[in-house]
């Protein structure tokens, strides 16, 4: 690769990840209701004082949250840096570096793979805080992959993307490091874990039940990524559902899994009024899986049952 073209990849990557960043900061400093974000920082800053955050529930003091902790230490640890700034800031830091991190391993074959940041997956990412856009570029980036079990179900999703021994190498050897910081982590963590609710495996929905039809083009990787998505719990409020838009070969389809999501996006806005509160929590399931999941699925099935990217088209290439 050129060095003016790693000079433009960083450029964009940068400004991205400052613009981004910037976004949530603002955008969370003046959000009233929790965002996700503030679980894993809160968590963070109760693990580095030497406290046990699993041990908090609903409304505690020093929790005031509407549920525990249900994430892993992994999470906490990457969050640990930037644990003693305001929520805001550090939730601006933590998206600005997801983004410019995806934005440098998206830009590897060609700047127009940003048009999948136009996803309403990713709006919803940066006014919670989530993780999405940091699990796509571990993803993308072997060396990176350690990032994937801050979020195992999810994250496991992504890693079938471009399955690498590096990306399994680093991320093992990450979370025998948390092990060795605390050995119990793993049980207090599957204790809260199970109390939390509406994460449904999208293939276990009615309409997501269709999603098995991505193993008519197994011999494919972007079909057994999207199958895998499928069978992993997520919360279906379109956040968790950006790494689908790794479907995409070209510029045409990037633009069309991005539209698709952003009508069912807007109807969903517009059924329920709001993107906050627990019923349109709920009610966003029929709106996810048919604006992104379908069109992920068509895309997929149209295309030969070989492995390989297939003809007029190429993979996204991981760094590496």
């Amino acid at each position: 690769m050129s060095h003016p073209l790693r000079s433009a990849r960083l450029v964009v990557a940068v400004v991205l990840g400052a613009a981004v960043g910037a976004i949530t900061a603002v955008w969370i400093a003046h959000i009233s209701v929790p965002t996700d974000f503030e679980f894993w920082w809160r968590g963070a800053r109760v693990w580095g004082a030497g406290g046990n955050p699993y041990l908090y529930a609903r409304d505690t003091p020093g929790w005031p949250l509407p549920d525990p902790l249900f994430y892993p230490l992994p999470a906490l640890i990457l969050t640990w840096p930037v644990s003693a700034l305001p929520v805001s800031v550090a939730a601006g830091i933590f998206m600005g570096v997801s983004t410019a991190a995806l934005a440098w391993a998206l830009t590897r074959d060609g700047f127009w793979r940003l048009l999948i940041l136009a996803h309403p997956g990713m709006v919803m990412a940066m006014r919670y805080g989530q993780w999405s856009p940091l699990l796509m570029a571990g993803a993308l980036i072997p060396s990176a992959a350690f990032v994937l079990i801050a979020k195992p179900t999810l994250g496991l999703a992504c890693f079938t993307y471009r399955p690498t021994w590096r990306g399994a190498a680093v991320a093992a050897v990450f979370g025998l490091a948390s092990l060795a910081m605390w050995p119990s982590w793993p049980m207090w963590w599957l204790r809260n874990l199970h109390q939390a609710v509406g994460h449904p495996p999208p293939i276990a929905t009615l309409l997501g039940v269709v999603m098995v039809l991505a193993l008519l083009r197994w011999r494919r990787s972007e079909a057994r990524f999207l199958f895998v998505m499928a069978c992993v719990p997520q919360l279906l409020w379109f956040s968790d559902q950006l790494p689908l838009t790794l479907v995409a070969r070209n510029s045409r389809e990037a633009v069309w899994l991005s539209i698709c999501a952003a009508i069912a996006f807007l109807l969903w806005i517009v059924r329920f009024g709001a993107i906050g509160g627990a019923a349109a929590v709920i009610g966003a399931e029929p709106y996810v899986i048919v604006g992104c999941y379908f069109p992920a699925l068509i895309m997929v099935l149209m295309r030969p049952n070989v492995a390989g990217p297939g003809a007029g088209s190429r993979p996204l290439r991981t760094e590496g």
